[in-house]
């Protein structure tokens, strides 16, 4: 800006110039201070004057910093615009966004990065200029350029703190795209921690690096679903609000099983589009993870039964059932009132030792611990179950006598009695020979009204009319029933 100082100056000898030294200069120079306190004091009228003219946004380049003076010449220009910027620090000034003068110190400059969002969310920020005079004229004149930790500051004030919904944030962090940019600009400082911009999968709005939000590992993404706990929507893959958040685990798996078995227990494996209950694999991966950390299945709904429903898995679940006759076996728990564990996920390398698994002693605990016994099926059931495990391993001893000596084996008189007191009288008595009662108590052959291996025990006296009863009886006790290895007495 030239301006004209009309003033009392002590001039050089030749009239051509002014003092620069001694008492004439510093009062020349004084001259040049007082001038610009005048301007100074004049800045909001010298801008708005004649407003028709120019904006006062326009004027604003008449007090650029222009160098390239000669000596005494640009530094009584350095005073004199010293003390202009002074004055104007103080008084208003510098136009807002609506070219209303404002005090430079009420003012910001927001950045470039986040200036589109936040610009009509900060009050009195102004636009940054485009010409570097302009900046110049702004930092000279008190108007605060904000950085990341002004911004941080400021969102610190104004963002949630708490677990928010999106539809009662504010606009700038329920809008995703002016979430995400935010995130970028400042998300990865130290000091952003906290900060309420991160959106989850529960709708809503989270603290950045909080520890209830969690950011699915890529093995683990497509069980996430129908899950109750919150992750980073992905959306926000490539900001730190998703690499600042912790990554799901075992445990997190565990835990949000655990708080989602209510909703699980009982469905059908396939019903569900995605997460766990899409399928078997989806079971075996989740059991997987569990098992590479060492965490045991109890409590969770993993525990999926020979129809293909999720159960919890605890005390009543087994596993490790025979390969031969598995359906047999299964039906036999299930009606003890075990869950039976699916054979897609009867798998020691993903079973924990807290599973119990099918041994005889297992077996035996089981059935003496039994609520109820279907005479007509359970016997059978029972047979072809332990046939299967004998057929495995041999059966110890002990075990075959705890079996014959349960009261689970059916009589003519419907109720059930040890094995050993069960017998079973010939179909066909021998012609011309009736036996006394003494004989049919207690030389009747005593075997089980039991089935092995899905064949009826064969009666004793299966005989034409020309057997003698001798050699009816020798021929009755050469065919005595075996039942996986001794089961029946060996009385005769």
């Amino acid at each position: 800006m030239n301006f004209h100082v009309n003033a009392h100056f002590f001039a050089t000898q030749d009239r051509r110039s002014i003092q620069h030294d001694g008492p004439e200069g510093r009062w020349n120079d004084e001259i040049f201070v007082q001038a610009g306190r005048a301007i100074g004091k004049s800045l909001p009228a010298i801008l708005t004057s004649h407003a028709g003219l120019r904006s006062a946004r326009e004027r604003l380049a008449w007090f650029w910093s222009v160098p390239g003076h000669t000596g005494p010449i640009e530094r009584r220009a350095t005073i004199c615009m010293a003390e202009i910027d002074a004055a104007a620090r103080g008084l208003p000034a510098v136009p807002d966004r609506d070219d209303v003068l404002q005090v430079g110190r009420t003012l910001c400059v927001l950045p470039r990065e986040v200036e589109e969002v936040l610009a009509n969310h900060v009050e009195r920020c102004v636009r940054e200029p485009d010409d570097g005079r302009d900046v110049d004229l702004y930092k000279r004149w008190g108007v605060p350029f904000w950085g990341r930790t002004d911004v941080i500051s400021w969102l610190r004030r104004n963002t949630p703190s708490e677990p928010t919904s999106r539809r009662d944030a504010p606009p700038f962090v329920s809008d995703l795209a002016s979430a995400t940019a935010l995130l970028v600009y400042c998300g990865d400082h130290p000091d952003a921690a906290g900060l309420g911009l991160v959106h989850a999968t529960d709708g809503n709005v989270h603290p950045l690096a909080s520890s209830a939000v969690y950011r699915p590992d890529d093995g683990m993404l497509t069980l996430t679903a129908g899950l109750p706990g919150p992750l980073v929507i992905d959306e926000l893959r490539d900001t730190p609000g998703w690499a600042r958040a912790p990554k799901t685990s075992g445990y997190w798996l565990r835990d949000q099983l655990i708080v989602a078995r209510d909703q699980l227990a009982g469905r059908e494996v396939g019903s569900a589009r995605g997460g766990v209950l899409k399928n078997f694999e989806q079971v075996r991966l989740a059991m997987q993870l569990l098992a590479d950390v060492g965490l045991p299945l109890e409590g969770t709904p993993l525990a999926v039964d020979e129809d293909k429903r999720c159960r919890v898995f605890d005390s009543s679940t087994i596993a490790g059932l025979p390969a031969g006759h598995r359906k047999s076996a299964a039906q036999l728990l299930s009606a003890l009132g075990r869950t039976v564990l699916h054979q897609k996920l009867d798998d020691d390398d993903l079973l924990d030792k807290g599973v119990e698994r099918l041994t005889p002693d297992v077996l035996l605990a089981t059935l003496e611990a039994r609520a109820q016994w279907d005479l007509e099926s359970a016997p059978q059931l029972l047979l072809l179950t332990v046939r299967a495990m004998n057929d495995e391993a041999p059966l110890p001893s002990a075990v075959v006598d705890r079996l014959r000596n349960l009261e689970l084996w059916p009589t003519t008189k419907g109720d059930a009695r040890r094995l050993v007191e069960v017998f079973l009288p010939p179909r066909v008595p021998y012609r011309g020979f009736a036996p006394t009662n003494r004989s049919s108590q207690n030389d009747s052959l005593p075997v089980a009204t039991a089935m092995s291996a899905g064949a009826r025990c064969r009666r004793s006296c299966e005989s034409t009319s020309t057997t003698s009863p001798r050699s009816l009886f020798k021929r009755a006790k050469r065919r005595r029933a075996i039942v996986n290895g001794s089961l029946i007495s060996s009385r005769s």
